[in-house]
């Protein structure tokens, strides 16, 4: 099996007089700067997926946000390193590699000083206060039953973590959080839902209800974000037109 020695390897092998070796001062540093920079690059690497649960998690994401995730981290730090080794070949390696792992020192004290996010549970905003804008907020913890207000300057609402659909408990199925079952996720060891007399399985986004269609947050397995539940919404119109055709 022939081998080939990447053309970059060779020829910094080939820069160096291979009879003239390191001073013996300089071997320790050597080390230093190869023990810190495979170190970085391992770390790099690596940091998204450890970050990657704690990253689902808070924002409640589908295994599809997360590979985005992956992708995008991916990619950007491939950019970074294409642009490292022209700069390295332009200004020089040695410049390059101290100015990389003083920013990369800098950057991961900054992100140890700075101030965490604070996670209160079983708590909710009771009221607003403010004058033109936003200036506290009420938070009521129903644990104890205490309204707190804190200093806030702009809040963001997230809606569709939770479905509201205690209301339909008894007309469509859901799964145990109240997320509306539709399509293949009503099909069991293939069956078809209970009561479900068409001679057909039921549309993507249709209930177990013939008929009664489910978009957006409040159905089970959707990708919670505004862009998903319009996209939903205009095939469920075709849906709804072939169901209406048949009736």
């Amino acid at each position: 099996m022939a081998s080939m020695r990447p053309p970059c390897d060779e020829a910094v092998i080939r820069s160096v007089d291979a009879g003239s070796p390191c001073r013996a001062e300089a071997r320790g540093w050597i080390l230093a700067a190869t023990i810190l920079g495979s170190s970085m690059a391992f770390i790099d690497s690596t940091v998204v997926n450890v970050a990657l649960p704690a990253l689902q998690a808070s924002f409640h994401a589908t295994v599809v946000d997360v590979q985005w995730v992956v992708e995008v981290y991916g990619l950007f730090l491939g950019a970074l390193i294409l642009v490292g080794g022209s700069l390295g070949d332009l200004l020089g390696r040695r410049l390059i590699f101290i100015v990389g792992v003083a920013v990369f020192a800098l950057a991961s004290a900054g992100c140890g000083v700075a101030s965490n996010i604070q996670l209160w549970t079983h708590a909710s905003v009771a009221e607003a206060h403010g004058g033109t804008h936003l200036e506290e907020i009420s938070v009521l913890c129903s644990d104890t039953n205490k309204v707190e207000r804190v200093p806030a300057s702009a809040m963001f609402i997230f809606i569709g973590a939770l479905p509201r659909t205690d209301w339909l408990a008894n007309i469509v199925e859901r799964d145990e959080r109240g997320f509306i079952l539709t399509g293949p996720d009503l099909i069991r060891d293939g069956q078809r839902p209970k009561g479900w007399a068409l001679g057909r399985d039921p549309f993507l986004l249709e209930t177990n209800v013939p008929g009664i269609f489910a978009v957006g947050d409040v159905r089970h397995g959707s990708i919670k974000r505004v862009a998903s539940g319009v996209g939903e919404g205009s095939v469920a119109v075709q849906f709804i037109h072939q169901y209406l055709s048949k009736v």
